[in-house]
């Protein structure tokens, strides 16, 4: 994926080929939306900004502002882990499952939320959770 732009996320190992070069070597936790077009094409991401990245308590509108911009059909959620552990914590639930319902009132669905450390990542929708 040398133009990320022209990249295509057709399963969650793409969502980490692409977002994991962005979170690698940061020292706090950051929330990304990507968003997707037609086919799965990646149209761009955007850093969502949220006063407590420990809880990623974040309002829908903006989680989804950038994407009705770019005109997205859908959307994915990545988020970083400054360790290499994967677990998923309450507020990754919380998170998930708040957008996924906004998502799909608004007409961007939430394709998947994806956990990055350095080495791995989590898909909900790998798991059955999305």
């Amino acid at each position: 994926m040398t133009n990320s732009l022209d990249a295509t996320i057709d399963e969650s190992q793409d969502i980490f080929l692409l977002m994991a070069p962005h979170a690698r070597g940061l020292k706090e936790k950051h929330l990304w939306r990507v968003d997707l077009g037609w086919g799965g094409r990646v149209l761009g991401w955007d850093k969502i900004e949220c006063p407590d990245p420990d809880t990623y308590v974040v309002h829908p509108k903006a989680v989804f502002e950038g994407a009705f911009g770019r005109g997205a059909d859908r959307i994915v959620l990545v988020h970083n882990h400054l360790d290499d552990g994967l677990e998923l914590q309450n507020s990754d639930h919380i998170l998930t499952g708040m957008m996924a319902i906004w998502g799909n009132d608004v007409g961007v669905p939430l394709f998947d939320h994806v956990i990055v450390t350095e080495r791995a990542w989590l898909s909900f929708r790998d798991l059955g959770l999305l």
